[in-house]
Formats: C-alpha cells, structure tokens, sequence
C-alpha cells in the first residue's frame, strides 16, 4: 500500500446483517453473545427494536395494541418473546436521540442486571401476558377493623390495579413499576391465595344461553359467560345473570304464589350483545332453539350461532365441548358445525321430583293463552302423585317415564336404553337445589352402568330450574368417537403457571 493509500478516505465497512427465528435462536441468548462481544446495531423484531452500542443495551421501544413503550419495561416485555422473526444489523451507528438518558426509550440500567432478569424471568416461567386475573374476596378476621389507608408498596399498587385491570398484560402496561416487580409481586399474591391465574381466552369466544348449566369452576378458567336472560317472578323482573340461585327463587314463587317464567333477549339484541362482550373477536354463540341450522350459509363471520334445540346440561355439555376446542386453536366455522352434529346426537333427560311446584309456578312461555292453560291442566292430571322422567327432542321436552321409585336410579336406568352398550360416555349431571345426596347417588348409578370418559357435576341455574323444579335432577350424554374425543377431552394444560 502506497503512502497516497493510506491518506485517502476509507470506505466505512457494510454493515453486518444477520436473520432468523426466535423459535431457534431466544432473544436472551442473543443479546448475551452480542454483550459479551461488545457489538453495536439494531435489532428488530415483529413487536419493537433494541439498540446497542459496544454490548449495551442503550434503547428498548415496544408497540403493541396502538400503544407504545420505551426504556426497562419494553425490555423486559420483548425479551419474554418466543416467537417470530429477528432482523439484526451490526455496525457502528452515529449517536441517535434514543442514546439520551433523558429519552423515553432509553435504558439506563446496566445490561447485565437486564439479563440476570429475563433469565430470571425465563426459568421462573412468570404469567403469560394473556393470562387473566382475579382477586379472591378475604374474609375479614373476627374484631379487626379495615384499613382506610390501604396497603404500601408494590402490594398495594397492584391490588389497587387488580380492581380496574383483569390481564397480566393490561397490568403491566398501566403500571410504571419495571415488570419483573410485578410479576414477582403477583406470583407473591397467588402463594398467599389472594390472586387467581386464569388462562388467556382463546382467538375465538364461546358463549351461551342462561339455561346452559355449567360446572363453575371449569366456566371460570375456560372463560365462560353466558349472556343474561330476564325471568319474570309473578310482577317482578329479575335477571339470570350468575347471581341468583334456583333455590331463591323458588322460595321466592312460594312465598308469593306467583308463577315464573323466562324472557329471553330478542335474537338482534342477544347477537349484539355476545359480540360486544367478547370484544369484538370472532364468537361461536350456543342458543337453546331448535331453529335449522345450514353450515353451508355460515360464512364465519363476527358471529357462528348454532341453535342446539339443548337447555340445561346438554347445552352445557356442548358449551364446555366447545370451549375446549377453541382454546385448542379450532377455527370458528369448525367448532360451530361440530357443535351442530354433536346436538343431534346428545341425550338429555330431567327428572322432575315436585310436578305440582313446577305446574303450580312455572309457565312454559310468556304468553299465557287459553290452550296452554289447558294443555297445563291435562299434564297436570296425568303427572299427578308421580316424578315424571322428562327427555328433550327438538328443544321440547316429553314425558317418557311416569313411575314411581328414586329419581337418580331411574335416570340412569331410563338413559342406559337410550345409548349404546359398552361405548364411552361424556355425562354432566345438574341439580336444582342443594342437596347433594341425590346427586351423589345418580353418579354412583352412572359410573356403575357405564364406560365413564369425563362426569362433570353443575347446578342449574334459574332458566332451566323452573322446569325441574325443587329437588330436580338431570343428565347429559355424549358418547364421542376416539378421534372427537381428542379435541373435547378436558384440557389438561389449561392452567397459566
């Protein structure tokens, strides 16, 4: 090389592009190499950007849902990615306002505490960002008077969070506390049994009718909530809604001699309000009718509605089935049209242990014409001194059994004629009130008469109770084939942590 060589201007080096998976490659084990080979560029991923400059991490910037963030917390957020796709660019950059101390994006704290905390975060396997939460109501202590000033620190901060936000991910977005001290601080709460982890919802909502009976705590970590139903108590109106119990408003028509019946949401308004609850992802909506339903004109829109012509635990059953398909990732269109054919093979039977309550208080509609006080007044005669066996086809229910004896064991035996022998069964079993001793004995006759996959035990809530009446049971069968009962079977891996 000549002396006029080395006096010319030298060309600045390309820089150096490197791609590929997170899937591959975590973003933690990255940014280390790159630390500890003190480079400097920029790395893009799908949801942000970090810079470095001689191995520090000098600017972090997150956007997500159309907000955006800089500096420790949008770190923190995207190193908890596992997937998708990186962009690095190695290569001295010049300084950028983003360098600033002072600028939001900026990340002050030094680049080895950031990784001891994402590795920390990686092995301690904190929350998902979908992951739902909610407080557990303490009982006060005897003799202790609350505190008006609340509690201190991170503790407080979240709690008070915790009654406005209902995701891990809204949490640490509305909280300037870095996230690591809230998700260490959440972690804390739920040893202590103060907080409750539920698993995100799924891409596709499942939603259903009042008269669906569903066992509570499966309907909590699955997402459930079914859309509320008036009931009509003699002059009053009330709404089914999760907060009334079949047992009050029984007493409730008792004590007044009034007669009870549903008002549903008109069909415009129920669609409109499933999809509003569920926030405007799509929604598969399980309604008790027996309108046709054509899977050919389902174009799997906003909204999949599939009438069941179900109530009580066979809609329940279909909307636990459902539930599990869309967290197992089904697309709408296909979980509406397995619901429609799995509809038309359910059993559903209802025992009825006090006919003249459920003749005397419960009206089968609204209306209340002539003729239908007439047809009450004939089945009223012939259901007299009995507990009829009721079974439901085309969302109507009929009488197919009028003898005397235990409900439990005519249940079961009654549904042991309607299915067939020696194939497994799905069975959700309800009940109408509190007592339990029926309900353990119709179990105990179902699991020694069949091949038992899942026995899932609900309460019934006021819709179909005022069918069944006080002390009324009921049963739910499905008798999947191997191949459905992969996508229906209980979801083992539901919990969050």
């Amino acid at each position: 090389m000549s002396a006029f060589d080395e006096l010319a201007p030298q060309t600045p080096p390309e820089p150096k592009v490197l791609a590929g998976r997170l899937e591959e490659t975590s973003l933690v084990s990255l940014i280390q190499r790159l630390h500890a080979e003190g480079a400097s560029g920029q790395l893009e991923l799908a949801r942000g950007a970090l810079r470095l400059r001689e191995g520090r991490v000098v600017a972090a910037r997150l956007d997500q849902g159309g907000q955006s963030f800089g500096g420790e917390k949008a770190f923190h957020r995207l190193a908890r990615e596992r997937l998708g796709r990186y962009r690095l660019e190695i290569g001295e950059e010049p300084a950028s306002s983003e360098d600033d101390p002072a600028s939001t994006d900026a990340v002050t704290v030094d680049t080895a505490e950031l990784l001891v905390g994402a590795l920390e975060d990686s092995v301690t396997a904190y929350p998902a960002e979908g992951a739902r939460l909610r407080l557990i109501p303490r009982e006060p202590e005897p003799d202790s008077e609350p505190d008006p000033a609340g509690e201190d620190g991170p503790r407080g901060l979240l709690l008070d969070m915790l009654r406005r936000y209902d995701t891990v991910g809204a949490v640490l977005d509305a909280c300037e506390l870095p996230d690591l001290t809230l998700l260490r601080t959440l972690l804390q709460l739920r040893r202590q049994k103060a907080l409750e982890l539920l698993p995100p919802l799924p891409p596709v909502a499942v939603t259903t009718d009042p008269a669906a009976d569903l066992p509570a705590e499966e309907s909590l970590r699955l997402g459930l909530t079914p859309l509320p139903r008036g009931l009509c108590l003699g002059d009053d109106l009330v709404m089914d809604d999760g907060r009334l119990s079949a047992r009050q408003v029984f007493e409730c028509l008792e004590a007044s001699g009034a007669e009870g019946w549903s008002r549903p949401l008109s069909p415009s308004a129920r669609d409109s309000l499933a999809l509003r609850q569920r926030r405007g992802c799509p929604v598969v909506l399980l309604v008790p009718g027996d309108a046709p339903f054509d899977p050919a004109e389902d174009e799997g829109g906003e909204l999949t509605r599939v009438a069941t012509g179900q109530l009580g635990p066979g809609l329940g059953l279909l909307t636990l089935m459902a539930a599990r398909m869309a967290h197992r990732g089904d697309r709408q269109r296909v979980i509406g049209r397995r619901m429609h054919r799995f509809s038309q093979r359910l059993e559903t039977l209802v025992g009825v242990e006090d006919p003249a309550f459920v003749h005397s208080h419960s009206r089968p509609a609204a209306s209340d014409d002539p003729e239908s006080r007439d047809r009450r007044d004939q089945v009223r005669e012939t259901w007299a001194g009995r507990r009829p066996l009721l079974s439901l086809e085309q969302g109507r229910l009929g009488s197919v059994d009028r003898d005397g004896g235990e409900l439990p064991r005519r249940l079961a035996r009654c549904l042991e004629g309607r299915l067939e022998a020696d194939r497994p069964v799905m069975l959700l079993t309800s009940h109408a009130d509190d007592e339990e001793e029926a309900v353990v004995q119709l179990e105990a006759e179902l699991v020694r008469r069949f091949r038992v996959l899942e026995l899932v035990r609900a309460r019934m809530r006021p819709t179909s109770a005022l069918k069944a009446g006080p002390g009324g049971l009921a049963v739910a069968a499905f008798q999947p084939s191997e191949i459905e009962w992969q996508v229906i079977r209980p979801l083992e891996d539901l919990a969050p942590l």
